[in-house]
C-alpha cells in the first residue's frame, strides 16, 4: 500500500497543503511545532478513520474556517482509491463524514483500505502505564487488518455507552425516590420494624423509574 498524494484544508496548523509523494522513502525534517506530527497524524487517520492522539475531533480543525477536509490517493493492490475525511464544527462536536471514491461511507468502513504503522513518543505507555493504551493499540491494528472488526469494535462502544447511560438513569431515580422517602419519614415515622422493608420499595421503585425514563426515549441510533 502507498501514499501517492495527500490534501490538508485546514487541519490543525495546516491552512493549505498539497503533497504529492516520491518513491521509496519520504523523510519529514523541520523545526519543533512546524507540524510534523499534525502531518502524520493526518496520515494516520486515514488508515483508522479518526485520530489516534485526540479524542475530540473538534480540536483537529483549524482556526481558518469552521471545517477541515483530508484528502488522499493511496494505491492498494494495484488500483488507486481516493479517501477523504471531512469535519465541520457543530457546536462544541464536529461532524465527521467519510467518503471512499466520492462515495459516502460510514467511518468502520474505512480501515483497511490503507494501512499504517505508528510510533508515537506517547506509544512508552505501552510498557509504563496501564491496559488502555495496550488496548487501544491492539485495536488500531486489528481494524486495519482483521475485516469486520471495525463494525464489531462500533457496535462494542455503542452498548457500553448505552450501558453506561441507562445505569446513570437508574442511579438518578433511586436517589430521587430515597429522598421522597427521607421525606415521608420524617413527616411519619414508619412503624417500628418497617425500616428495612420501605427503603427495599424505595430503591425497587427507583429502578424501575429510572428504566422506564430510559424505555420512554427509545434507543439510541
Amino acid at each position: 500500500m502507498l501514499l501517492r498524494r495527500l490534501q490538508l484544508r485546514n487541519h490543525r496548523n495546516y491552512a493549505h497543503l498539497d503533497l504529492e509523494m516520491g518513491p521509496g522513502v519520504n523523510v519529514f525534517i523541520g523545526a519543533n511545532g512546524q507540524g510534523k506530527t499534525n502531518l502524520l497524524e493526518a496520515v494516520a487517520m486515514l488508515a483508522l478513520s479518526a485520530s489516534p492522539r485526540s479524542r475530540r475531533e473538534s480540536e483537529l480543525i483549524g482556526p481558518v474556517a469552521a471545517a477541515s477536509r483530508i484528502e488522499a490517493e493511496v494505491e492498494s493492490a494495484g488500483r488507486r482509491v481516493e479517501l477523504t475525511i471531512a469535519l465541520e464544527q457543530d457546536g462544541e462536536r464536529a461532524h465527521r463524514v467519510i467518503e471512499i471514491d466520492e462515495a459516502r461511507r460510514r467511518a468502520f468502513e474505512l480501515p483497511g483500505h490503507f494501512r499504517v504503522t505508528l510510533f508515537w513518543p506517547d506509544d512508552l505507555g505501552l510498557v509504563k502505564a496501564g491496559p488502555e493504551l495496550r488496548r487501544r493499540f491492539l485495536n488500531q491494528i486489528l481494524v486495519q487488518v482483521e475485516p469486520g472488526y471495525a463494525r464489531a469494535l462500533a457496535g462494542l462502544k455503542r452498548v457500553l455507552e448505552q450501558r453506561n447511560s441507562l445505569l446513570k438513569q437508574i442511579a438518578v431515580g433511586e436517589e430521587a425516590c430515597i429522598t421522597r422517602c427521607q421525606r415521608t419519614s420524617a413527616a411519619a415515622p414508619p412503624a417500628s420494624g418497617r425500616t428495612g422493608t420501605t427503603s427495599a420499595s424505595c430503591l425497587t421503585a427507583g429502578r424501575r423509574e429510572g428504566m422506564d425514563r430510559r424505555a420512554s426515549s427509545g434507543p439510541r441510533s
